[in-house]
């Protein structure tokens, strides 16, 4: 019965698997490039720099959530978990692997062979069942002569196929020449990865037996193999070099003299070919910044965030957007497609922004549209008790939003009371005349404590980036020649970086503690506690005192002592 209600795929379908390396089909036909290397998929992926950069963009994109939503209009969109094309894409897209695997197949393939290719089945209603990932090599995309595009899948070198309609193939790319079929980055990039790899064998073989000596030994005597061994053992035992193949014995000259021999200027031009073939070249083909292939020298501390965000935008974002209309085209029925839609979540991807993150989630509390417990599902941690981070907050002293009696008191609106009625009867004084007034009971802060303490990952974030740039500057100021002062030009920069780094984390400590009633916590408090914080940490630091593992806990408690007591 289950069978009459599956559209049941080809019997000789094979999945995912790669068919066997002598058909033509599935390989890219490696062609000659100017440098005289074969370049495909193979010899291709020896090359580090193209490897890291395929299996960095893979790896990124497998671990970005894909969710599918409804859009109800004005009440905003939801997470559809019901919809049944949905549990295909979060979870399992068919027997025999989870979703991540899947998901890392679309980069890959697609830079190499320019698409990425899995096909649909479905129910006897028409609903999704699985996704099949297909090898592109054993693709070949056809317009019919009724206008239909079919997609030809090879069964094996026998040439024995099935066609596929294009409504049941997800058929996923970045770049393409006629909107239906994918090109190859690695076709394209086929004679800047020629050069590459002839840099690589060049390197190899001159490193290897094809190695340059370092030092030519000439003697006037005519040596024998023999003799000229015993020099070498005795050069080598005088001075300790255990690279015989280094050392040259030539026999015969005019004069006995010793030579250091250096690389000349024309093979050692191969290191920068090969450092700019590596860093550079490839991370244009794949719109990487050369610091993500792993090429620091043009790194610094300052400019890594903005290198990581710059990676999500050009490098992985393009295959996202098209992977999402492609499921979304095939995926969903026509009358699902106005109100359903799928879309993968960047802001795991994204937390490398911690300032600019953290200074969004301070507007965004300060100024109404995200509450506390929003926040913290950003950070990944779990909403306050009793609902108290779901309220809103707004400019005016940071009053819940919607209270329009609070808001008219602090606008200086509130309606005058009634004048009371006129009592001939004395009334006792409130207060008497031998006794002080009684001060209201201090507010009760535990929320906000909690809320407070709730930063603590955010603190440690930012304790832990500054200490990779103290480290690095160590090592630096260690290697100056006047050390001291180099330490003294870097602590007096470092801590007003230091200062602007905390913050972040207690002008957002203010805002939460703020939104969980305690309003009495001000900005400018929380300056003179930053300057205080930052001043100590530094000082600590540069005593070469071993930072305690709970600092951030420190730091954020005492915040807390100074203002929520």
């Amino acid at each position: 019965m289950l069978d009459l209600l599956i559209q049941r795929r080809s019997s000789s379908y094979t999945g995912g698997i790669r068919p066997s390396e002598d058909n033509a089909l599935m390989r890219l036909g490696g062609k000659r490039t100017m440098s005289g290397k074969y370049v495909d998929e193979e010899t291709a992926d020896t090359i580090a720099a193209w490897f890291c950069g395929r299996v960095l963009i893979s790896d990124t994109f497998k671990s970005l959530p894909l969710k599918p939503y409804e859009d109800r209009g004005d009440e905003g969109r939801h997470e559809a978990r019901d919809l049944p094309a949905g549990k295909i894409v979060r979870f399992r897209p068919n027997p025999d692997m989870h979703i991540s695997r899947l998901l890392w197949l679309v980069p890959w393939w697609t830079i190499t062979w320019g698409r990425f290719l899995a096909e649909i089945e479905r129910l006897g209603n028409g609903e999704p069942r699985y996704l099949w990932p297909i090898h592109p090599s054993r693709v070949k995309t056809l317009r019919m002569n009724d206008g239909r595009i079919v997609h030809r899948v090879y069964r094996n070198s026998g040439g024995e196929f099935d066609d596929i309609a294009d409504e049941n193939m997800i058929n996923s790319f970045r770049f393409s020449n006629d909107g239906v079929t994918g090109i190859s980055v690695i076709g394209k990039a086929r004679e800047s990865l020629g050069l590459t790899l002839a840099s690589d064998q060049f390197g190899a073989r001159f490193y290897g037996t094809d190695a340059m000596p370092r030092i030519a030994i000439t003697t006037a005597d005519d040596l024998d193999d023999e003799h000229k061994k015993a020099l070498k053992r005795e050069w080598i035992r005088e001075y300790g070099s255990d690279d015989s193949d280094g050392i040259a014995i030539l026999s015969g000259g005019t004069e006995t003299k010793i030579e250091r021999l250096g690389m000349p200027p024309e093979d050692a031009q191969f290191l920068t070919t090969r450092q700019y073939q590596a860093g550079v070249e490839i991370g244009r083909w794949l719109q990487l910044n050369p610091i993500k292939l792993k090429e620091m020298g043009r790194a610094t501390w300052g400019n890594s965030e903005q290198v990581a965000l710059e990676y999500i935008g050009e490098a992985v974002l393009p295959y996202c957007i098209d992977f999402e209309q492609e499921c979304r085209r095939k995926l969903l029925r026509e009358d699902q497609q106005e109100r359903y839609y799928f879309e993968f979540n960047l802001d795991g991807a994204l937390r490398a922004e911690s300032n600019a993150r953290a200074d969004m989630f301070v507007k965004g509390l300060t100024n109404g549209w995200l509450n506390v417990d929003e926040v913290r599902k950003f950070l990944n941690m779990n909403p306050l008790p009793d609902g108290m981070g779901q309220i809103y907050m707004r400019p005016a002293n940071l009053v819940a939003a919607g209270d329009s009696t609070t808001n008219d008191h602090a606008n200086g609106n509130a309606a005058a009371p009634d004048a009371p009625s006129p009592d001939p009867t004395p009334q006792p004084s409130a207060t008497p005349a031998n006794s002080t007034p009684v001060e209201p009971l201090p507010a009760d802060h535990t929320s906000a404590r909690a809320a407070v303490m709730g930063l603590i990952p955010m603190m440690a974030n930012c304790i832990e980036r500054m200490g990779r740039v103290e480290s690095n500057a160590g090592k630096r100021i260690a290697k100056a020649k006047d050390a001291a002062r180099a330490a003294d030009e870097f602590w007096t920069d470092h801590e007003a970086t230091v200062n602007s780094e905390f913050g972040v984390v207690f002008d957002s400590a203010v805002a939460v503690a703020n939104g969980a009633g305690a309003s009495d916590v001000s900005l400018e408090s929380a300056r003179k506690f930053t300057a205080a914080a930052a001043a100590a940490h530094c000082l600590g630091r540069r005593s070469n005192a071993t930072p305690p593992e709970d600092e951030a806990t420190r730091i954020l408690s005492a915040f807390c002592m100074e203002y929520l007591r």
